[in-house]
């Protein structure tokens, strides 16, 4: 066996720290690199790095407390949830000489919002072409009345491709108060039919209160 001579293995270091170098130097600021399961995602030089939206570089401290309900947490209005109709489960709100012209959610309030809270609702109005007019109310005092922002379904089929809305609300959370809080929708259209226009259908909701411990009564 011929041996190396020691100016060759030192010519090969020499070549090896050079490509281990020049790899490194390839590296890309962006990326995502694999340690096992652990996926690193490399954000790059000279920018602010963000998780959920958050500067990291001089962060404000925050807690959120989300509660998300199923359209059957709607308590008032007419339930159905085999999803053989508009695609989702959902309660109906009927006219107002209806036993289903409101449904309301409560959830039980351990401490208070630190900041504004976000209602988010998902909403589909019927196919009569008409805009019911409908109320919001929390703990009794009216936040919104007016016209519906939900889109109208176009009466085709059993509504598999019904256009349902998604509405974000953003309220002071002086509106909120420690234990159970209610939120209620209304359908205001003064009407006794049922099973027929004119309706509102509510879908499953979202509360979004800051700082707050909160759970669904």
């Amino acid at each position: 066996m011929k041996l190396d001579s020691p100016f060759r293995r030192h010519v090969r270091t020499i070549a090896l720290a050079s490509a281990l170098a020049v790899g490194s130097l390839a590296l890309p600021l962006s990326g995502a690199l694999a340690q096992g399961d652990v996926q690193i995602q490399v954000i790059g030089q000279g920018v602010q790095a963000t998780a959920g939206g958050g500067n990291l570089v001089n962060p404000t401290t925050s807690v959120s407390t989300t509660v998300t309900l199923a359209a059957s947490e709607w308590t008032g209005g007419y339930y159905q949830g085999n999803g053989q109709w508009y695609g989702r489960p959902w309660s109906a709100l009927y006219g107002t000489q209806t036993q289903y012209s409101t449904a309301s959610i409560t959830i039980q309030l351990g401490s208070t919002p630190t900041g504004p809270v976000t209602l988010t609702l998902t909403g589909l109005n019927d196919e009569s072409g008409t805009k019911n007019p409908i109320q919001i109310t929390i703990n009794g005092t009216s936040i919104f009345n007016g016209t519906s922002w939900f889109a109208s379904w176009d009466g085709q089929g059993q509504g598999q491709n019904a256009p349902w809305t998604t509405v974000a609300i953003t309220i002071p959370s002086s509106y909120f108060a420690l234990g159970a809080n209610s939120i209620v929708v209304s359908n205001q259209s003064n009407s006794s039919n049922f099973s027929m226009p004119p309706y509102v259908l509510l879908g499953a909701a979202q509360i979004n209160l800051p700082g707050a411990s909160a759970s669904v009564n």
